[in-house]
């Protein structure tokens, strides 16, 4: 199965590649509900693990409650990768959640628990629905 996917792409999409390579690293999407944000943030993950293949790199997708990050952010991600066709169910492990592609490590976790969360190490990470942090200062 090859790991090489073609998919029409968002704006979104496009915006983040054109960000990421004139060196931006931190990107907030906003927009209504189901307005592709989260499948724009999916695609540009596809694209860095291809581009960073075999690199070994960590990428976490992340929503406050871990008991819903299956069911959001790794559904999300798990589609997008099915659009594709290039979702291998056997790349998956589910305690804790990851996903393997290109090289790399896709780990999808809660923020609800800070001890478990504080002192990560990441290439990129994704914050979903960020609207539930605003009471974190």
């Amino acid at each position: 199965m090859s790991n090489v996917a073609h998919f029409k792409a968002t704006i979104n999409f496009q915006k983040l590649v054109e960000g990421y390579l004139e060196g931006y690293r931190f990107f907030v999407l906003e927009g209504s509900s189901r307005s592709g944000k989260s499948v724009s943030v999916c695609d540009f993950f596809y694209w860095l693990s291809n581009e960073l293949a075999g690199e070994n790199k960590v990428f976490r997708c992340a929503r406050a409650e871990y008991t819903t990050v299956e069911k959001t952010v790794y559904n999300t991600f798990e589609e997008s990768l099915i659009r594709k066709g290039i979702y291998n169910p056997a790349l998956k492990r589910m305690k804790p959640l990851k996903y393997f592609l290109n090289g790399n490590r896709f780990e999808f976790i809660g923020l609800d628990n800070a001890q478990k969360a504080h002192g990560l190490e990441q290439f990129g990470i994704w914050v979903d629905e960020t609207v539930a942090y605003r009471d974190w200062e």
